[in-house]
C-alpha cells in the first residue's frame, strides 16, 4: 500500500481501530520512511504523505492504552475537526440525493426526496453520521417508499428521544419477610406503545419489501437489510411474517 503511493498522499481511514502491534510498525514506518516486503529482504524507500482519519477520541484511546502516543504525536501535524453530520443539516440533502445517484441501477427511475422526508432526515440524529445517510438511501432504493422510510427514521428519532423511566421499587416475599428490590422493565405508557406499534410496522413492511424483491431469497434479503441471516429469521418468527 505504501509503495504503491510513492511520492503521493495515503489515507489511512478510522485509524483509531487500528490494532496495537500494527500501530508500531506503521509509526516504525512513518519515523524510517522505509519498509521491508512480508517475507522479504530489501529495503524499499516511499515519501508518502499520511491523511488519517478517525471516528473516536484518540486522546482518550492513548488514555485507555488503547492507542500509542507517540504515533498520535507522529500523526497529529494538522488536525482538521469535521462536525457530525447533524450539525450539517444544509447538507444532508446534498448528500442524499449523491447516495441515490451513486446506488442507482441503470435505467431505473430517479427517487425524489419528497419533502416529508427531506425533514425526517433532518430531524435525525445520525448517530452513524454519512455511512448511516448512505445506508439508508441505499435501502430507500430497494424498498421505494419515501413515506415507509421517514417513518422508520421518526421512529428512530422519538425511541431516542424517549425519557428514561426509572425502575421501580417492588416488594418480594423472602425468607423472614420481604426485600424491596429494583424492577426493571418500565411500565407501559402510549408515547412507547405507539413507537413499539411503529416500530414494528417498519420492521414487517420492510422485511416484506426486501423478500418481495428478491423472490422471498432470504439470504439476499438480509444482505439487502444489512442484517444476520439469523436475525432476519428470528424478527420474521417474531413479527409472524410467512410466505
Amino acid at each position: 500500500m505504501f509503495e504503491m503511493a510513492d511520492g503521493g498522499t495515503i489515507l489511512l481511514d478510522e485509524i483509531g481501530d487500528m490494532d496495537f502491534k500494527l500501530q508500531a510498525k506503521l509509526l516504525q514506518v512513518l519515523q524510517d520512511q522505509e519498509f521491508q516486503r512480508l517475507g522479504g529482504k530489501e529495503t524499499i524507500r516511499v515519501d508518502v504523505r499520511v491523511i488519517a482519519a478517525t471516528h473516536c477520541d484518540l486522546e482518550d484511546a492513548i488514555t485507555d492504552g488503547r492507542f500509542r502516543e507517540d504515533l498520535y504525536y507522529r500523526l497529529n501535524v494538522v488536525t482538521i475537526q469535521v462536525p457530525p453530520l447533524r450539525e450539517r443539516t444544509d447538507e444532508i440533502l446534498t448528500l442524499a440525493e449523491f447516495f441515490l445517484k451513486k446506488h442507482a441501477r441503470p435505467g431505473m427511475a430517479p427517487l425524489p426526496i419528497t419533502p416529508a422526508l427531506h425533514q425526517a432526515l433532518i430531524a435525525h440524529y445520525w448517530p452513524g453520521n454519512i455511512r448511516e445517510l448512505e445506508n439508508v438511501m441505499r435501502k430507500y432504493l430497494v424498498i421505494r417508499d419515501a413515506e415507509m422510510i421517514g417513518d422508520d427514521l421518526r421512529m428512530r428519532t422519538l425511541r431516542r428521544a424517549a425519557p428514561a423511566v426509572a425502575p421501580q421499587r417492588v416488594k418480594v416475599a423472602a425468607a423472614g419477610g420481604s426485600v424491596a428490590v429494583d424492577y426493571e422493565e418500565p411500565p407501559a405508557t402510549p408515547i412507547l406503545r405507539q413507537v413499539t406499534k411503529a416500530k414494528e410496522q417498519a420492521e414487517t413492511d420492510a422485511i416484506l419489501a426486501a423478500l418481495n424483491s428478491t423472490r422471498w431469497n432470504r439470504k439476499q434479503a438480509a444482505q439487502i437489510l444489512n442484517i444476520d441471516y439469523k436475525a432476519l429469521l428470528y424478527k420474521m418468527k417474531k413479527l409472524s411474517i410467512e410466505n
